[in-house]
């Protein structure tokens, strides 16, 4: 087990980070949490995750930082199975469960500390996944080694971190800085290597995924900050036409915004 204070240390965020306000009671659940797999931001992702996942309603699947709720959604949704999530901040977790309440969907979700977390009963899950995760610790092989440890064998590692390395690195560090210095600008290949470093581990696929758009660099919301109404229409529409002509690019490390892989934990011999 990492030393606390190590461990701490290895933080680029804390609680407060993820804490920030950005959903109150009055939202619409369903409009938050429940989202089109198809759209032009998740496509390539959602039959990349078709293609290699199995569909198993019997199957356990654990999402490390699952707030706000909507990969535990799209996971049950699609894949049938049976969701949990840990969140490391108190406050997201309790918008997590109420969000989940919501949309009737049932999930446990519990307030921990991927690095203290038990799971129930010591079962180990079918399915680790976490999304923009791991890049908010300066050395990721720790964070990497527990999504390792909470997974059964035979069961599938899924992992999906921002590509900062490519187009939306430089426009987040415009935007905002703070931000920014909150993450680890991960490669393809720094994850690949995290995931293999561990013997038991075969790697299933993986590499840059999505075709181009801004999301990871917060574009449209922080631009909704800094211009006008009427300016922030003509930079959202802009930013839409970008993403059309963006689905003619391939998968790279300079237009992807993605990068991730599926790995699966091989059975003892």
């Amino acid at each position: 087990m990492t030393d606390a204070s190590t461990e701490s240390s290895n933080r680029l965020t804390t609680p407060e980070f993820w804490d920030a306000p950005f959903w109150s009671p009055g939202e619409d659940a369903a409009q938050l949490v429940q989202f089109d797999p198809e759209n032009l931001e998740f496509r390539d992702i959602h039959r990349f995750w078709q293609k290699y996942l199995p569909c198993r309603s019997d199957w356990r699947f654990l999402e490390i930082g699952c707030h706000p709720g909507r990969y535990l959604w799209y996971f049950h949704q699609t894949f049938g199975y049976q969701v949990s999530g840990i969140e490391y901040a108190p406050t997201s977790c309790e918008r997590t469960r109420h969000l989940m309440a919501e949309i009737g969907l049932r999930a446990e979700i519990e307030q921990a500390d991927v690095f203290t977390y038990t799971p129930p009963q010591g079962r180990l899950f079918d399915v680790v996944c976490s999304v923009g995760l791991i890049e908010h610790f300066v050395d990721v092989g720790p964070i990497i080694e527990r999504h390792v440890d909470l997974l059964a064998p035979g069961g599938y590692l899924v992992v999906l971190v921002p590509n900062h390395r490519g187009i939306n690195g430089p426009i987040l560090r415009w935007l905002q800085p703070e931000v920014y210095a909150a993450h680890n600008r991960m490669s393809y290949r720094m994850l690949l290597d995290g995931v293999l470093s561990h013997a038991e581990m075969r790697l299933v696929a993986g590499g840059y995924l999505g075709r181009f758009h801004l999301a990871p660099s917060n574009f449209c919301p922080a631009m909704q900050t800094r211009v006008s109404k009427a300016a922030y229409r003509w930079v959202d529409r802009g930013h839409r036409y970008a993403m059309r002509f963006g689905q003619w690019l391939p998968n790279t490390r300079w237009f992807s915004p993605y990068c991730g892989l599926i790995a699966q934990k091989q059975e003892r011999s």
